[in-house]
């Protein structure tokens, strides 16, 4: 469908939730001579592309099919990712010599495997969300001066994940401790940085109470930030694109983590995660209810409440 401006190539899709369509700005793309971008439409447009004895073997459909593939495969290495994070920093933590007061709690019974994994995951939680907010342009804020974006940089787990990409770290702890300012700023805010204060639980002190004056060594937060942001396909690492990653693909790697519950031994300074069965999960409610079912739930419910209250004067 074109409006003589935008083309889009839009295709039947099964998710209730988000269209598939490939989208061009023609307009845009004669004025700026953008060559590269006219080649892509002409190889993607093209008769051939639609030619076949049924509509499902056209050229089209075979990328499709070979894309949504390729997704799922990187998906799956995602989770394994998700999971060699939780684990690096669970025996980084367990393992480092100053952390004496964790080990403690763990052995005292004060802190619970279980309450330890948590604290764990919101960790975890923190830095997928500044993957995404940091990839989308949302921090630091877009309306303020360049040199103040640029100073945020410093602070960025942009930079961490670069030299994830291509360190394996030490054992000195001056990332970690760099990374617990930023944390503190996106608490409370920090104009001089453009950071606004997000005042929400995730990243108060009361979300990691025992894991809030640790240390971790340089080389366990590469390993856990690593598995997050990269995933390796013939011995390449390929970046993880947060900008882009939908609620549905995120929503698929918290599932994973539903079925993972932690075995650690304070002593040996051992940390792994192991597997729910299938009756242990069911039994703890471990699951994640998919955005299409909960839209058409929300549909069914509020729609009906919705029609009545439009019919009253106020």
């Amino acid at each position: 469908v074109s409006n003589g401006h935008r083309l889009l190539i839009l295709r039947d899709n099964i998710s209730l939730t988000r269209q598939a369509y490939v989208d061009f700005d023609l307009e845009a793309l004669m004025e700026g001579e953008i060559y590269p971008d006219f080649v892509l439409l002409y190889l993607l447009l093209h008769q051939s592309r639609l030619e076949a004895d049924k509509p499902e073997e056209c050229r089209l459909e075979k990328w499709s099919r070979e894309a949504q593939e390729r997704g799922t495969r990187a998906l799956d290495r995602l989770r394994d990712g998700v999971e060699q994070a939780i684990t690096a920093l669970g025996q980084g933590f367990l393992a480092h010599p100053e952390n004496t007061n964790l080990r403690r709690a763990l052995q005292a019974g004060t802190l619970s495997p279980l309450g330890y994994y948590q604290q764990l995951l919101r960790l975890i939680y923190r830095f997928i969300f500044l993957f995404v907010a940091e990839d989308r342009g949302l921090i630091p804020l877009s309306d303020i001066p360049v040199g103040v974006r640029k100073r945020y940089d410093f602070y960025a787990l942009a930079r961490l994940r670069r030299l994830a990409g291509r360190r394996r770290g030490t054992r000195h702890g001056d990332l970690y401790t760099g990374l617990r300012v930023t944390f503190a700023c996106l608490e409370k805010g920090e104009p001089s940085l453009g950071i606004p204060a997000l005042n929400g639980f995730l990243f108060s002190p009361e979300t990691l109470p025992d894991l809030n004056g640790c240390k971790l060594a340089n080389d366990a937060l590469l390993s856990a930030i690593r598995g997050l942001c990269y995933t390796e396909e013939n011995r390449i690492l390929r970046p993880v694109d947060y900008r882009n990653l939908g609620t549905e693909e995120l929503g698929s790697v918290y599932e994973s983590l539903l079925e993972l519950h932690p075995e650690l031994n304070a002593d040996a300074f051992t940390f792994s995660l192991k597997t729910y069965a299938g009756s242990e999960r069911k039994t703890t409610g471990s699951h994640y209810t998919h955005r299409s079912l909960i839209r058409c739930l929300l549909d069914s419910a509020l729609e009906p409440l919705l029609n009545e209250a439009m019919k009253k004067p106020e």
